[in-house]
């Protein structure tokens, strides 16, 4: 049940050109020591903006979210602690793939470990996974990368043109993306890191899985190519045996990295950093963006800091347990929060990825269920800042916009370079800037988060690292299942890999500090406070459907819910 909590006085909200000059006086005295304490620059190792030292302790978590996110993560430190002395040390590898349950003993089993291998939970697993934003539609051979062409060509052509005829056929790729990571290394233990292909189809004659709607349907993997050395790949199918179960491990590993250095932490924390440093720097406390923005902004600085801190340090997760390089993984994060575009919406990236067609794809929770929440943000965005910008000379009129706009494009060294931003910016841009904002601090955020655990957090569905060369043991056709079995044992995360994998997923995915719509005393405005109160009602109501459709999903889809999507990326 979402409620709205009576607001506590504060300085009436207004734009600044409609401020007495002895209030805008004041207002612009305020903003002077603001920027004294938010300096935003690139000018760090990562060559990304990020608010410089020491961060202001307003941002800081609070002793709330600091004692409920610890009691939170307790059967996590807990299990580790009853589970790791019967651990052998690293680089100790299992002996069977059900020695991975001896990790679970005082958390449960995350979601997928019960169908992991299955292709069915494999093809589901883009539509409403850990990293459902990647998946493209694809509508002519013309389309297909030239490497897979060929061997689609040769072995599938006939199968693969019936879906395109449909349009039906659907794919990731991860060579690009991947092509100039490295593959890392854990002491003298080298890592590996595929750059894989993946092919899928959807399938709606004689399918058991029904979308909500009741049509029959299923997404199911066809093909998934695998590089063999750097410039030759291998085509595997769902008749090669243990051989396309490498191949689904191979492509999941590379999901598993793009997921979390790319939508995770590339565009859902770092691109979103931006606002969060050169807003205080620019609107003024009682500005009402700035009184919009905050549950959106709140704790994002102080909690990419601590990321940074204790992430993507030397030594730290990243660098322990993803595929490459500590360097190439921020690579990858630093690639997508500069390519990030702040006018791209959530329903315009469907199109552009062409999977915005419910008839074709009937059975894709994350598009479904994101699409009610996106036009609900949108829909409060527009009526709350239209109580204040009634024309465009109102937007045109309010330098603390304007000049919050200008540092957010700037390319310069303290700049913000939001890709696409505009400056100076109308009311319509202005509009659709904020609402892409807060869907992407909000929902854009947890729909990448909370799947962690359950996606992530058992290893031999989705590790974050090779341990093995795959390239020489796939490029070989005359391996035994027993020698293909071994290979897996040992491709997979090692033991104490494989226990931290879990710890890090379980403390990301174990705590909600609020959630979208939850504004507190936010608002002092009788008219916002309003606003807010039918943003909730839209909340209530999608909250209602999302719950029906589950019911008749496969693999109900709950990350989308709006109690459980934080405003804000602090987690």
């Amino acid at each position: 049940m979402y409620t709205v909590s009576l607001s506590s006085p504060q300085d009436p909200p207004s734009l600044p050109q409609k401020e007495t000059p002895e209030n805008q006086e004041k207002r612009k005295q305020a903003l002077v020591e603001a920027q004294a304490e938010y300096v935003l620059s690139a000018d760090n190792p990562h060559k990304i903006p990020l608010l410089q030292l020491p961060i202001p302790s307003q941002e800081a978590f609070s002793n709330h979210y600091n004692a409920e996110r610890y009691m939170a993560t307790l059967p996590m430190v807990n299990n580790e602690a009853v589970v790791s002395p019967g651990l052998q040390p690293f680089p100790a590898s299992f002996t069977g793939l059900w020695d991975f349950d001896q990790l679970y003993k005082e958390i449960p089993k995350p979601l997928v470990h019960g169908g992991w291998m299955t292709d069915e939970l494999f093809g589901e697993q883009r539509l409403s996974g850990v990293n459902p934003g990647v998946l493209r539609g694809v509508k002519s051979f013309s389309e297909l990368p030239a490497c897979l062409k060929g061997p689609l060509t040769e072995r599938l052509a006939d199968p693969v043109s019936a879906l395109i005829q449909a349009g039906g056929l659907y794919m990731v790729d991860y060579t690009e993306t991947l092509k100039d990571i490295p593959n890392g290394a854990l002491g003298p233990v080298p890592k590996f890191l595929p750059r894989p292909i993946g092919v899928f189809g959807w399938y709606g004659e004689g399918a058991k899985r029904k979308d909500p709607g009741g049509k029959n349907g299923r997404l199911l993997p066809v093909a998934i190519l695998v590089d063999i050395s750097d410039s030759d790949y291998k085509l595997f199918t769902p008749e090669d045996g243990e051989r396309w179960t490498l191949a689904k491990m191979c492509f999941n590993i590379a999901d598993a990295n793009v997921h979390e250095m790319s939508s995770h932490l590339g565009i859902a924390h770092f691109a979103q950093e931006a606002f969060g440093a050169i807003t205080p720097r620019h609107l003024a406390a009682n500005h009402p963006l700035r009184i919009l923005l905050a549950p959106h902004l709140r704790f994002l600085v102080f909690n990419n800091e601590e990321g940074i801190q204790r992430l993507i340090n030397k030594g730290g997760p990243v660098d322990k347990l993803l595929a490459s390089t500590l360097a190439g993984s921020i690579e990858i994060a630093r690639t997508a929060a500069a390519n990030w575009s702040v006018m791209e919406s959530f329903s315009e990236n469907l199109a552009a990825r062409g999977v915005n067609d419910d008839k074709a794809l009937p059975h894709y929770p994350f598009r479904d269920d994101g699409l009610l929440i996106w036009k609900a943000i949108s829909t409060f965005v527009e009526n709350y800042l239209g109580l204040y910008y009634l024309t465009d000379d109102d937007v045109a009129g309010d330098y603390e916009l304007q000049a919050w706009a200008q540092q957010l494009a700037s390319s310069d060294l303290d700049g913000g370079r939001v890709k696409d931003m505009p400056s100076p910016i109308s009311r319509a841009d202005l509009f659709k800037v904020v609402a892409n904002i807060i869907f992407t601090c909000s929902a854009g955020h947890s729909s990448v988060n909370y799947p962690q655990n359950p996606y992530l957090g058992f290893a031999p569905s989705a590790a974050l690292s090779g341990w093995q060369d795959y390239r020489a043991f796939l490029a070989n056709e005359h391996t035994t299942e027993a020698e293909q079995l071994d290979f897996m044992l040992k491709f997979l995360p090692p033991q104490q890999i494989s226990l931290a994998q879990i710890g890090i997923t379980y403390a990301l995915s174990a705590y909600h500090f609020d959630q979208l719509g939850d504004y507190g005393d936010q608002f002092s405005d009788p008219m916002a406070r309003h606003q807010l109160y039918r943003f909730n009602q839209d909340l209530n109501t999608i909250e209602q459907k999302i719950e029906v459709r589950n019911q008749s999903r496969v693999v109900p889809y709950t990350f989308l819910l709006p109690k459980e999507i934080l405003n804000s990326p602090s987690i």
